[in-house]
């Protein structure tokens, strides 16, 4: 059976500040995630290659801790 499904394999942030431009780019390969940052105020760059090992850690973390965090703190205040 077939399903629809929606497939990403770029995304592109970009966060506008006073003195310039900070963007993260994201990419899904086979192999795992691709993510580089560049900071256009001092004109620098971060690459970083996950593997499908580590991002599924660092998923999993994001899922059940970040979000969680977020609720308490929106509760408390």
């Amino acid at each position: 059976m077939k399903s629809n499904r929606v497939v990403t394999e770029r995304v592109k942030y970009v966060h506008e500040h006073a003195c310039g431009r900070n963007t993260m780019y994201i990419k899904q390969t086979k192999e795992g995630v691709l993510i580089q940052t560049t900071d256009d105020s001092n004109n620098t760059q971060h690459d970083f290659d996950i593997d499908n090992k580590d991002w599924k850690l660092i998923k999993m973390i994001i899922d059940n801790f970040v979000d969680s965090d977020y609720e308490e703190a929106k509760v408390a205040n």
